[in-house]
C-alpha cells in the first residue's frame, strides 16, 4: 500500500511535503486540543474538589470552634456553680459533665505559677503564666494544652478563676470525644486533622497522615495535590488568640486526588476516538488535493529548468484554466522576453568587463555603436563627446564618432560644439525620435551618409547630471516605436556616460593625488617627488638648488576675524603671486595650512636665492583685496642651500624650516638663510618644551612674591607675584625663556589658571592667619585676555577661597591692545564690575594712545623699569616719567615705579609725587614663607 501510494502521488518531494503539512495541520491541533481538554477537564475536576475540601475543612473548624465555646459556657456554669456551693465536693460538677469533661481539678495562683497543669519540661505551656493571670483577672476562660508521657496526643484543657478574689484557678479537660467529634461523620475519604501554631498535632482522624498534615499545616495555601503523595488539602486557621489566650490552630483536611479525576477516564476514550476518524479524513482530502496540484506542478518545473538551460523556444502546456494555467502563460510571455533580455545583458556586461578592465574610451563607444547596429540592421550611429569646456556652456570642440552597418571600422571627426546642452532640452531627456532636420542634431551626422536618414533617436549623454554629449541613432523613413530596443539603447548610452565618468573619475584621482585641491598647486607628496628628480639634477649637473621655505604672518587673524572662506581666497592670491615671481622650471607647492614652498633650480649662488626671496616677501606684503576689504598678511622666508645644508628631500626641508622661524623670531616678513647654529637652538628649545609640559606635574613649578612698598613710609601694601621654574637639571630657568614659549605653543592655558589659584589659596591661608596683605597682583597674558572664562574663572576662585575682590589685581600688557580694542575694553570693564583692581603694565613701552588710555577702565599705571633706571642719570628718562606721572594723576589713576634699586630713585620718585614701588631695594620675589617673615617684620 505504501509502495503504491509513493509511485502514484507521493513520488515527488513537495508531494510529501503538503501531505506531512495536511497531516500536521490536523494531528498537531487536534492533538494539542485533546490534550488541553484533558488537562483542563483534569484541573477544574481538582479544583472543584479542592474548594469542596477548603468548605469541609472551614465546616470542621466552625464545629470544633462552637465546642470549645460550648465548653467554656460549660466551665463557666460550673464555676458560678461552685462558687455558690462553696463547700460542695468536686466530683459533683464532674458527674454533670462526664461528656464535655472528662476531669476538673482546682488550684492557686501561686500553684499556676510554680506548675501549670499540662506544663512539662518537653512542652511548656503555649501561654505564659503572665498571660494568663491576665486573662483570668478578665474573668476569661484560658485554653491551654498538655503534653502526658505515653499517650499518643496532647490533652487540651480550659482553666478559669474560682473565686471572687480570682485566686484560686478552676482547671478541666475537655473529653476527646467530645472536642473532636465523631469521626463517622466525616465525608467519605476524608481525614482531619487538628494542630496548634508550633505543629503539634491535637487529633488526628487517621494517625497515617499526621506527618502530612503537619507539612501542610506550614503552608499559607491549599498544597497542590501532586506535592503531596497523591492527596489533595484543605487548611483552615481557627483564631484563638481573643477567646481563649491561645495562638492559633490549624485544622487541614486531606482527601486521594483520585476521587477527583475519575471522570478523566471516561473522557480520554472519546478524544482518541476523535484523533483517529479527523487523522483519516485529512488523508483522504490530502490525496484528493496533491494529485490535482502535482501533475500542472511538474510540468512548469519541467518548463523552468527548460528555460534555465536558455531553451526559450519550448513553452509549458498546461490545460486547466485554474491558477496554474494562467502561471503558465505567465511563464511562457517571460520565457520570450528573457530570451531577448538576456541577450541585451551579456552584451551590456561585455562592455562593463571591459570598462573595468582595461579602459579605453574609443573602444568602448565602438562596441556601443556596433551593439545598436545588430538592434537597428538598417541605421547609423553616431556619438558625439563634448570637451569640459563645451560641457559648462562655453564654445568648444567636440569629437564625433560615426558608424554603419557597412563600415569596417568607426570613423570620427572634430565638430562644433557651440551651446550643446542636450538635458536642458526637456524633450531629449529620456531620448526621443525627432524629424532630421531638427536643430538638435549636428549636421555632420547626416553628411556623407550611405543611406538616406529620415529620423534621428537622439539620448543625451550625462556625467553626474552634467551634458558631455549625445548618442544619435538615424534611420530611414519613420521612427521606430519599439520600446524594448529603445530600452536597451538608453542603456547602451548610459554605458558610455560611465565610461566617460570613470575616465574623468580617474583623471581626478590623480590630480587629487598630486595637487592642492584648493590652491591647485603640488601638495607635499608630488613636490617632494619633483624635488627628489630635481636634487637628482643638479647632483648631476654640479649646481645648486635653494628651498624656499615661506609661512605667512598674519593669516590666522583673518581665518578668526573674518572666517575660513576669505582665508581660503587669500591662500588662492598667494599661490597665484608666488608662481607669478618665479621662473617656469621653478617649484611652488603648499605643504599645508599657510605653508608654501619654493624650489629655485640651476642656481651659482646663494645670491639669488636671496634676491627672490626678498621679492616674494615684497609681492605678499602688498595689501589683498577679499569681498571689498584689504588685508595685510605678509611672510617669512627660510632658505635652505644644496649642497650646503643638506643633500636630501628631508633635511633641507627641515633646514629650511628651521630659518623660517627664525625669521619669524627676527621680527617677522623677513628672509633668513640656514645655519648650523639655528638648529642647535631648535633642539634646546624643544627639550625646554617637553620639560615644561611635565613641570606642573613634577612640582617644578613655583609662586614667588615680590613686595610692593608705599614710598610715603615703606610700609608693604602689596605684592606681585611672580611664576618661577626650578629645574633639576637645567636650575633656575628664567622666566624670559619660559613665559613666551609657554605662550606660543598653548601651554600657558594651563599654567595661568594654576598660577591664580596658587594665589587665591595662598592669600587665604595668610587672611585666616590674619596677615594684611593688601593686594596681591597676578599677571595675565595676552592669550588668557582672549579666552572669554577668564573672569569666571577669577569670580569662581573669589567664591571658593572666600576672598575679599580687593585682595586680587589682575596685571595686563599693553600688547593686548593691538587686538581688538572694544573687546579688551568689555573685559576690564567686567573685572571692575566685579570689583577686581586691573594694572597695566610696562607703561611707556608699548602701543598705548591717550585716547585709549582714557577709555581702558585701569586702576594702576606700573611705570617701566627702563625708565626709572636712567631716572637720576638722564634727564629725557626724568622727564619722560615726570610726565607719566602727571598724567596718571589727571586721569585719577594709581602709579607704581618698577624696578626701584637706589634710594635716589626711591627718593626721586617720591619727589615727582609716585605712590608706590617695588624693586630690589626692597626685595627680590621670594617664596611666601619668606614673604610673611618680612610682613611680621615690618609689622
Amino acid at each position: 500500500m505504501s509502495g503504491w501510494l509513493q509511485g502514484t502521488f507521493l513520488r515527488s518531494v513537495v508531494a510529501r511535503r503538503v501531505a506531512a503539512l495536511f497531516f500536521l495541520s490536523a494531528f498537531v491541533p487536534v492533538v494539542v486540543l485533546a490534550l488541553l481538554t484533558y488537562r483542563q477537564v483534569g484541573d477544574l475536576l481538582v479544583k472543584s474538589a479542592e474548594t469542596q475540601l477548603q468548605q469541609e475543612t472551614q465546616l470542621q473548624a466552625r464545629a470544633l470552634y462552637q465546642r470549645l465555646i460550648g465548653a467554656r459556657f460549660l466551665l463557666a456554669a460550673e464555676v458560678s456553680r461552685q462558687h455558690h456551693l462553696a463547700d460542695a465536693a468536686a466530683s459533683e460538677g464532674l458527674a454533670g459533665f462526664a461528656r464535655v469533661f472528662r476531669q476538673l481539678r482546682r488550684s492557686t495562683l501561686s500553684e499556676l505559677e510554680a506548675e501549670q497543669p499540662g506544663r512539662s519540661q518537653a512542652d511548656p505551656l503555649t501561654s505564659s503564666p503572665a498571660a494568663v493571670r491576665t486573662r483570668l483577672d478578665a474573668d476569661t476562660a484560658v485554653l491551654v494544652t498538655r503534653i502526658v508521657p505515653g499517650q499518643a496526643r496532647p490533652e487540651v484543657w480550659l482553666a478559669q478563676a474560682f473565686d471572687t478574689a480570682r485566686t484560686t484557678v478552676l482547671w478541666a479537660e475537655i473529653a476527646p470525644s467530645y472536642l473532636w467529634g465523631d469521626k463517622d461523620e466525616l465525608p467519605r475519604d476524608t481525614e482531619v486533622c487538628v494542630m496548634t501554631a508550633q505543629r503539634q498535632v491535637l487529633n488526628c482522624s487517621d494517625d497515617t497522615l499526621a506527618a502530612k498534615a503537619v507539612q501542610i499545616a506550614g503552608l499559607d495555601t491549599t498544597v497542590d495535590s501532586g506535592r503531596n503523595d497523591g492527596l489533595l488539602a484543605g487548611r483552615h486557621v481557627l483564631f484563638l488568640k481573643a477567646s481563649f489566650v491561645q495562638d492559633d490552630w490549624s485544622v487541614v483536611a486531606l482527601r486521594p486526588r483520585s476521587l477527583a479525576t475519575e471522570p478523566l477516564a471516561r473522557l480520554s476514550q472519546s478524544l482518541a476516538w476523535l484523533i483517529v476518524l479527523t487523522l483519516l479524513l485529512v488523508a483522504l482530502l490530502s490525496v484528493v488535493q496533491i494529485r490535482r496540484t502535482m501533475v500542472p506542478l511538474e510540468r512548469l518545473i519541467a518548463g523552468t529548468r527548460r528555460f534555465a538551460r536558455e531553451q526559450f523556444d519550448q513553452p509549458v502546456v498546461v490545460d486547466s484554466n485554474d491558477e496554474f494555467g494562467r502561471l503558465a502563460q505567465s511563464l511562457n510571455h517571460m520565457a520570450r522576453r528573457l530570451g531577448q533580455q538576456i541577450g541585451a545583458m551579456q552584451v551590456l556586461a561585455s562592455i562593463d568587463q571591459q570598462i573595468l578592465s582595461h579602459l579605453d574610451v574609443e573602444k568602448i563607444i565602438e562596441r556601443v555603436q556596433c551593439s545598436v547596429l545588430d538592434l537597428f540592421a538598417q541605421a547609423r550611429v553616431g556619438v558625439l563627446i563634448a570637451s569640459a569646456d563645451a560641457a559648462s556652456g562655453a564654445t568648444s570642440d567636440a569629437r564625433l564618432y560615426l558608424r554603419e552597418a557597412s563600415d569596417a571600422q568607426t570613423r570620427y571627426q572634430q565638430v562644433s560644439a557651440q551651446g550643446l546642452d542636450p538635458i536642458a532640452d526637456a524633450r531629449l531627456r529620456e531620448g526621443v525620435w525627432l524629424p532630421a532636420g531638427d536643430a538638435v542634431v549636428p549636421r555632420e551626422f547626416l553628411q556623407d551618409a550611405g543611406l538616406t536618414i529620415d529620423h534621428c533617436f537622439v539620448l543625451p549623454l550625462a556625467v553626474h547630471g552634467r551634458s558631455v554629449g549625445m548618442l544619435a541613432v538615424g534611420v530611414a523613413g519613420a521612427a521606430i516605436d519599439d520600446a524594448q530596443k529603445l530600452a536597451q539603447v538608453r542603456d547602451l548610452g548610459a554605458r558610455v556616460g560611465v565610461a566617460l565618468a570613470t575616465h574623468q573619475h580617474e583623471q581626478r584621482l590623480v590630480y587629487l593625488a598630486h595637487y592642492d585641491g584648493l590652491t591647485g598647486l603640488p601638495n607635499r607628496e608630488f613636490f617632494e617627488e619633483r624635488l627628489q628628480h630635481e636634487l637628482s639634477r643638479s647632483r648631476r649637473g654640479s649646481q645648486q638648488l635653494a628651498v624656499l621655505f615661506v609661512d605667512l604672518d598674519r593669516f590666522k587673524d583673518i581665518n578668526d576675524t573674518q572666517g575660513h572662506e576669505v582665508g581660503d581666497e587669500v591662500l588662492i592670491e598667494v599661490a597665484q603671486r608666488l608662481k607669478s615671481k618665479v621662473r617656469d622650471s621653478d617649484i611652488v607647492a603648499r605643504l599645508g595650512g599657510d605653508e608654501f614652498v619654493v624650489v629655485q633650480t640651476g642656481l651659482h649662488s646663494a645670491r639669488s636665492a636671496g634676491t627672490l626671496a626678498e621679492l616674494l616677501v615684497d609681492e605678499l606684503a602688498q595689501p589683498f583685496q577679499t569681498r571689498g576689504q584689504e588685508n595685510f598678511v605678509g611672510a617669512s622666508v627660510g632658505i635652505a642651500m644644496f649642497p650646503d645644508d643638506g643633500d636630501t628631500v628631508q633635511v633641507l626641508l627641515k633646514q629650511a624650516d628651521i630659518a623660517m622661524y627664525r625669521a619669524k623670531a627676527s621680527g617677522r616678513s623677513c628672509v633668513v638663510f640656514f645655519e648650523e647654529s639655528m638648529n642647535t637652538e631648535l633642539h634646546q628649545r624643544n627639550r625646554l618644551q617637553q620639560e615644561l609640559r611635565q613641570a606642573i606635574a613634577r612640582n617644578q613649578l613655583s609662586v614667588h612674591y615680590q613686595p610692593r612698598v608705599r614710598l610715603s613710609d615703606g610700609k608693604v601694601v602689596g605684592a606681585e607675584a611672580l611664576l618661577r621654574w626650578w629645574h633639576p637639571e637645567l636650575g633656575q630657568v628664567s622666566p624670559a625663556q619660559f613665559i613666551p614659549l609657554a605662550e606660543e605653543v598653548g601651554l600657558i592655558d594651563e599654567i595661568g589658571p594654576w598660577v591664580l589659584r596658587q594665589v587665591c589659596q595662598q592669600l587665604q591661608q595668610w587672611t585666616q592667619a590674619g596677615f594684611d596683605v593688601g593686594t596681591v597682583a597676578v599677571n595675565a597674558s595676552g592669550r588668557q585676555f582672549r579666552n572669554d572664562d577668564l573672569v569666571k574663572q577669577v569670580r569662581g576662585l573669589l567664591s571658593d577661597f572666600q576672598l575679599s575682590s580687593l585682595q586680587l589685581e589682575i596685571e595686563v600688557t599693553e600688547s593686548i591692545l593691538i587686538d581688538d580694542v572694544q573687546r579688551v575694553v568689555e573685559l576690564l570693564a567686567q573685572f571692575k564690575r566685579l570689583g577686581v583692581c586691573v594694572a597695566l603694565d610696562d607703561f611707556g613701552t608699548g602701543y598705548s594712545s591717550m585716547t585709549y588710555l582714557r577709555r581702558l577702565p585701569i586702576d594702576v599705571l606700573k611705570i617701566d623699569q627702563s625708565f626709572v633706571r636712567e631716572l637720576c642719570k638722564d634727564d629725557s628718562a626724568r622727564s619722560i616719567v615726570q610726565a607719566i606721572i602727571a598724567l596718571a594723576h589727571a586721569l585719577g589713576k594709581t602709579l607704581v615705579a618698577e624696578g626701584v634699586e637706589t634710594p635716589e630713585q626711591a627718593q626721586a620718585l617720591h619727589a615727582m609725587g609716585c605712590e608706590e614701588a617695588q624693586g630690589f631695594l626692597y626685595s627680590r620675589a621670594v617664596p611666601a614663607p619668606e614673604f610673611e617673615k618680612m610682613l611680621i617684620k615690618r609689622i
